[in-house]
């Protein structure tokens, strides 16, 4: 290269900027921390500090946390098992119901049956309690698929029955979810029961009771016989579709009168027939009769002669007109003296039963009652009587 090339270079280097420059770069460079090129020595983890007694305090903590640990696992479990045995005797459920088993079911007719149920633990719905001893008192059985429950009348306790035992007269319903499920369980099923509830409570002072009952509404007028019988007149009036449904029952005042003219008035009125008061008719025993009627008159026998029972019964022509009821309210059948001065109609049996007789019950605040007198029966003059619906 030609001396004359390398002149400015030379300039460059003698010049004081170039002097600035080099000597700031210097004191960066020296400012900059070095790395070590000597190796790290290994020293060995310091052993941790004793207590006084010469224990590693981190052991002190492992055993008190793991203590705390088995600690709650024991209570846990304790109260797990303590909570399955508690279930056993009481089996109630957060809403109330409590465990039952299927003991027994009897069949009644076609449609319906006797349902037993027993507890399945050792306590159960407190049913013969002092308060419900004159109440008419009902059961909520659920249907757990649909998280459905109905209601159903006790039937009263029989003399061998056990006192925690429930015993139900269930019809299986078209379209029932309830009664059909209850229809298809085989013994020794489980079934949750809760209750009992009250729907009427009877008072002291009973003159006179008339109880019309439709199908399966006999069950309330059984536990009103049982409450009433020997202290009332109880004329209890039960319809029926079909006679299996009162195999064997025989009425003490009726006197069918199966005539051209009471055909034509059946067809006319929903329910038809006659009633008068005469000797109680004698029809054929038949081998297959009713646990229902053969429990009323059970009950019948211990009124003391102030219980009568008629039936009626649909494909017979023999059904119950406003008349009937009419002519129970102006007399009894019974010559017994009366001391009290209460009287009450009871409508009892399947919705539209109640409705055409006396009327719907209505709801009032989100609770059932019973609504004005309607039906047949308010044409009727019913002075001095109180007509429940149930």
């Amino acid at each position: 290269m030609r001396p004359q090339a390398l002149r400015p270079l030379q300039d460059f280097l003698r010049s004081s900027e170039y002097v600035r420059a080099s000597r700031s770069c210097q004191r960066f460079i020296s400012k900059a921390p070095r790395r070590s090129l000597q190796q790290p020595r290994y020293e060995p983890p310091k052993p941790p500090p004793k207590d006084a007694k010469g224990n590693d305090p981190r052991l002190a903590r492992f055993a008190k946390v793991f203590g705390i640990f088995i600690g709650i696992s024991i209570a846990f479990a304790y109260r797990a098992v303590k909570g399955t045995k508690g279930e056993s005797k009481t089996s109630v459920s957060a809403d109330g119901f409590v465990k039952y088993h299927l003991v027994g079911r009897e069949q009644v007719s076609s449609t319906s049956s006797i349902f037993t149920l027993r507890v399945a633990g050792t306590t159960g719905l407190d049913i013969d309690a002092d308060a419900l001893q004159r109440a008419i008192t009902s059961v909520q059985l659920k249907q757990p698929q649909l998280q459905i429950a109905r209601s159903y009348t006790l039937l009263p306790p029989l003399p061998d029955q056990r006192a925690s035992d429930i015993r139900l007269l269930i019809r299986r319903e078209e379209g029932g979810e309830v009664s059909n499920y209850l229809h298809r369980l085989p013994l020794a099923a489980e079934i949750e029961v809760r209750g009992p509830s009250t729907e009427y409570v009877l008072p002291q002072n009973v003159e006179r009771v008339i109880f019309l009952a439709g199908g399966t509404g006999i069950v309330p007028a059984l536990q009103v016989v049982k409450v009433v019988a020997g202290e009332a007149d109880v004329h209890v009036l039960w319809a029926n579709r079909r006679r299996e449904d009162c195999q064997d029952g025989v009425s003490d005042t009726v006197k069918p009168t199966i005539t051209w003219t009471s055909t034509l008035l059946s067809i006319v009125s929903p329910f038809g027939g006659s009633i008068t008061p005469t000797q109680p008719r004698e029809i054929a025993a038949t081998t297959t009769p009713s646990p229902i009627v053969t429990h009323l008159q059970d009950l019948k026998a211990s009124g003391a002669g102030r219980v009568a029972v008629d039936y009626f019964v649909d494909d017979e022509d023999t059904r119950m007109t406003l008349k009937d009821a009419t002519k129970l309210v102006r007399g009894s059948f019974s010559t017994a003296t009366n001391t009290n001065d209460r009287k009450i109609l009871f409508v009892s049996g399947p919705e539209g039963f109640v409705k055409h007789w006396a009327g719907p019950k209505v709801w009032h605040n989100g609770v059932e009652v019973q609504g004005p007198l309607g039906g047949i029966l308010a044409t009727a003059n019913l002075d001095g009587w109180e007509v429940v619906k149930l």
